[in-house]
């Protein structure tokens, strides 16, 4: 059981004013600024990579914006879970991170309307927000019997992200999926980075070759 406190809190920012010729005219300012104009001008991508690294499938913008379709109604989860602003509450989420218990009126059955609207998939793990450096797994590396699917929704684009899943029974990889250029959330399909039924763990990888973080917003594992 996971208990979140969230209270009413006083911020006071401060603004710092450096010289502009910290910032400007080097040539790591120019190639950094390169970089992020190259990622900002990305297109979404998701490409899948077999256990040996080969390229099987590229999707096409239409089964991407389809994807992203469905991500919108699968973050409704995570929606029907959200306090008021600037209010002081209290969730209480089992070892998925579905509520079992809040102070604010509703969210509980809110929350669970919504995933009983996915009948065809209702076995979830929500994960939190989180950035990623090199890598982790997700749910501290737990496994998931025959993962289908999981939502990815970015806080800022990024260039790359690969997502691996790996068998119980095996030291390697299973497949692979790389995804990058959103701005919006994105359901990713697992189903196929692998062939045969069981239980699987997934990684987040961090491609992003200029080294950035990735930060993402709160999302969904779908299994069964």
């Amino acid at each position: 059981m996971i208990l979140k406190i969230a209270s009413l809190a006083v911020a006071t920012s401060f603004l710092l004013v450096a010289p502009s010729s910290f910032a400007q005219g080097t040539p790591e300012a120019k190639v950094k600024t390169s970089v992020q104009d190259e990622v900002e001008n990305l297109k979404p991508y998701i490409e899948v990579y077999d256990a040996k690294g080969k390229l099987v499938k590229e999707y096409s913008d239409e089964e991407i914006q389809e994807l992203m379709v469905q991500a919108e109604q699968f973050n409704k989860v995570h929606e029907a879970a959200e306090a008021p602003v600037n209010s002081p509450y209290v969730h209480i989420f089992d070892e998925n991170n579905h509520l079992i218990d809040s102070s604010v009126e509703g969210a509980v059955q809110k929350q669970k309307s919504v995933l009983d609207d996915f009948q065809a998939q209702r076995l979830t793990y929500n994960y939190g927000t989180t950035s990623i450096i090199n890598n982790i797994w997700v749910k501290g590396g737990n496994y998931f019997p025959n993962p289908t699917t999981i939502t990815i929704n970015p806080r800022s684009k990024f260039e790359g992200l690969n997502i691996k899943v790996q068998k119980d029974t095996s030291s390697t990889p299973a497949g692979n999926v790389k995804i990058g250029g959103f701005i919006g959330g994105v359901a990713v399909p697992l189903s196929n980075l692998y062939q045969y039924a069981g239980n699987y763990k997934i990684q987040l990888v961090n491609a992003n070759t200029n080294g950035a973080t990735i930060y993402l917003n709160a999302g969904t594992v779908y299994y069964n």
